[in-house]
This record gives structure tokens, C-alpha cells and sequence, in this order.
């Protein structure tokens, strides 16, 4: 489905697809781009962001297991999201992320309402996900699509929150 979106008081083409294995190279290159830029968001002790961390082959994995998606503005490749069956009913959202260029344009809101509509048609009961307690601007981003704070982990460099929707039936 292509939506219109305004960039500057122009319409522009949006469209979200899921990612196939030969869009690997393109989904690794957009994470790197975009969590090079969230990473700043991270306390300067932390070393890097686990994102960064993975290599072409995670990503083909991701997109052959999993699910990735993958955001076009006015046919250029500009966001991506994964999810994946956590546990029973509910997913795991992850890698997230659109370029710093296209931020501001509801297209992040879009990657996760599209996931939340596909979870709900797999009759999952929840979406929960991962961020930085330090990135107030990405917390505030979830809190506003509802998602809530569950919990804190601790367990790796730095302190994660956990975040948590309910899915409504319908």
C-alpha cells in the first residue's frame, strides 16, 4: 500500500514492504547509518550499540527467520523494523530506525503500527521491546504510541528499559 506523506509542503510517495533476502546488504547499510546516529544517544561508557555489532549474515538470518520490514519515502529506502515471536503470543520489536533526514515525518509511527496490525493478525497478544534508558527522545517516541515501561534491565553495558503494548482486540 503507498501512502502520501509531506515532506516540505510536498506530497511524497510512502510505502513499507517486507524485506526479502536480497534486500540483506540494504537493511545491514540502513542499520548501520541509523544506529551510528542513536548510538550518541548511548552514555560514553558504552562501548558501542549491539546493532553495529552484527554482520550481513545476521541480518540475512533476521530477514529469513524472522520479519524485517522495510520503509520507502518517494522510492528511497529510508527505515527499517524487525520483529520476531518471542515467546507464546507475544513478539519482540527490534532495530528500529529511520535516517536522521526522514525523522519527524511519522514514518517510525508507521513501521510500528504496521507491525502492531500484523502481530494482531498473527494473533499475538503483545509487543514488547528494548531501549537505552538514557534516549529520552526514542522513550518519549514509544510512550506516545503506548507503549509502557515494564521494567529495567541491567544486564548489559548500559540500562535498558522494557517496554511493553498490549495489544486490543478487535
Amino acid at each position: 500500500m503507498i501512502k502520501r506523506l509531506l515532506k516540505s509542503g510536498v506530497a511524497m510517495e510512502f510505502e513499507i514492504i517486507k524485506a526479502k533476502a536480497k534486500d540483506y546488504e540494504l537493511v545491514y547499510q540502513l542499520t548501520k547509518d541509523i544506529f551510528a546516529d542513536y548510538n550518541r544517544c548511548l552514555p560514553s561508557f558504552v562501548s558501542r550499540n549491539p546493532a553495529l555489532e552484527e554482520d550481513k549474515a545476521d541480518v540475512l538470518s533476521d530477514i529469513l527467520e524472522n520479519n524485517v520490514l522495510l520503509a520507502y519515502y518517494d522510492n528511497e529506502p529510508v527505515g527499517s523494523v524487525r520483529y520476531s515471536l518471542l515467546e507464546d503470543d507475544i513478539y519482540l520489536l527490534s532495530r528500529l530506525g529511520v535516517l536522521a533526514d526522514y525523522r519527524g515525518l511519522k514514518i517510525g509511527s508507521q513501521l510500528v503500527k504496521r507491525v502492531e496490525e500484523e502481530v494482531a493478525r498473527k494473533n499475538g497478544q503483545g509487543i514488547l521491546l528494548y531501549s537505552a534508558k538514557s534516549a529520552k527522545r526514542v522513550l518519549s517516541f514509544y510512550d506516545k504510541l503506548g507503549y509502557e515501561i515494564i521494567g529495567v534491565d541491567q544486564k548489559q553495558e548500559y540500562e535498558k528499559v522494557i517496554l511493553y503494548k498490549e495489544l486490543k482486540k478487535e
